[in-house]
């Protein structure tokens, strides 16, 4: 099993990858293309975030 410490880790770096992708996706969405694959990729990462810190701290 995984220790704390990279579960910690693993939780913060999936909110900044989303946190970056959202912007991303902002951006490309201000020019008038929509990129609906990475927009769904990103939900994913930010899904899997969620999932996590609910799992971490409510056991």
């Amino acid at each position: 099993m995984l220790g704390e410490e990279t579960i910690i880790f693993i939780t913060f770096l999936l909110a900044i990858i989303g946190y970056s992708g959202l912007t991303t996706v902002i951006l490309f969405s201000l020019r008038g293309k929509i990129p609906f694959l990475l927009w769904r990729t990103i939900s994913a990462v930010i899904l899997a975030h969620v999932v996590m810190v609910w799992a971490y701290h409510y056991n």
